[in-house]
C-alpha cells in the first residue's frame, strides 16, 4: 500500500489560508512518514509539479492549475493517470499522522469521510472532510473518469469557492447525498464512512481512532502529538 500527499508551496490566496498563518508542510510530511512507517510500514510520497523539487520522496507531474484548491484536485488526476499509480493507496493531507492500520478502510471504487451537519450550525457544514481518501488500484480507469470530472466540475464554481473550498464542494456535488455506507454515484461504487470513528485531532493513550488530523488551529498541536506518538512506540 502507498500513500500520496498532495503539496506545493502556494502564497496564501484566501482569508482562512492566511489565518493558518506559518506553518512547516515539509515537516509536517516527514512526520506524517515516520507516523505511517511505524505502522505499516507504508510509504509516504508527496505529489506535486515538476517545477517543485522537495527534499522528500516525491511523484512529480507537470500540472496546468495555480489556485491551490484546483490544483489539489489536478496533481491527484495526474498521479491517478500515472504510471506510479500500480498499487492501493491512501490520499492523505500532508497534515495528518497515522495511528492505526488503514488497509481495511478500502471498500468499492472510493472512500470518503463523512460527517453530519450538528445540531446548531453556526457556519456552512460541509459534509465531506477531505483529508483522506483510499483509492484501490483496480478502480485506476473509473478513479480517473471521476477526478476529471470533479475538476471540470471545480473550475466552473464561483471565484470564492475556487479560492478556498472547490476540492471539497465539487465532490459532495457528484456523490450526493452524502450518508454512511455503499452507495452508487457519478459511476462509481463509493464507501462513505462516519469520519468521527477515523478521525481525531488529538493523540492519547489507548486511541482507537486510525487517523489524527490537524486541521487549521489544531496544526500548532501537531509537532508535540507526533513526539508523544513516537514515544509511545
Amino acid at each position: 500500500m502507498q500513500i500520496v500527499s498532495p503539496y506545493r508551496p502556494f502564497p496564501a490566496e484566501s482569508s482562512a489560508h492566511r489565518k493558518l498563518g506559518p506553518f512547516d508542510w515539509v515537516g509536517a510530511v516527514r512526520m506524517l512518514a515516520e507516523s505511517a512507517f511505524r505502522i505499516g510500514p507504508y510509504h509516504v510520497s508527496v505529489i506535486t509539479d515538476l517545477d517543485s523539487p522537495l527534499p522528500v520522496p516525491a511523484f512529480s507531474y507537470h500540472t496546468h492549475e495555480r489556485r491551490l484548491m484546483l490544483w489539489i484536485l489536478e496533481v491527484s488526476l495526474r498521479y491517478l493517470e500515472s504510471a506510479d499509480f500500480v498499487q492501493d493507496t491512501v490520499m492523505m493531507s500532508p497534515d495528518t499522522l497515522v495511528l492505526r492500520p488503514l488497509t481495511g478502510f478500502f471498500a468499492g471504487d472510493l472512500t470518503v469521510l463523512t460527517r453530519p451537519a450538528p445540531k446548531h450550525a453556526t457556519r456552512p457544514h460541509h459534509p465531506i472532510i477531505n483529508a483522506v481518501q483510499w483509492w484501490p488500484v483496480r478502480s485506476k480507469d473509473r478513479l480517473i473518469d471521476f477526478y476529471r470530472q470533479v475538476l471540470a466540475l471545480a473550475k466552473t464554481m464561483p471565484a470564492n469557492v475556487i479560492e478556498w473550498g472547490a476540492d471539497t464542494a465539487a465532490l459532495v456535488q457528484l456523490l450526493s447525498p452524502i450518508t454512511t455506507g455503499m452507495h452508487q454515484r457519478a459511476g462509481l461504487q463509493v464507501s462513505m464512512l462516519d469520519a468521527n470513528q477515523i478521525l481525531t485531532n488529538r493523540v492519547q493513550t489507548g486511541q482507537m481512532a486510525a487517523i489524527a488530523h490537524f486541521k487549521y488551529r489544531a496544526k500548532p498541536q501537531m509537532a508535540a502529538s507526533f513526539a508523544r506518538l513516537m514515544a509511545s512506540a
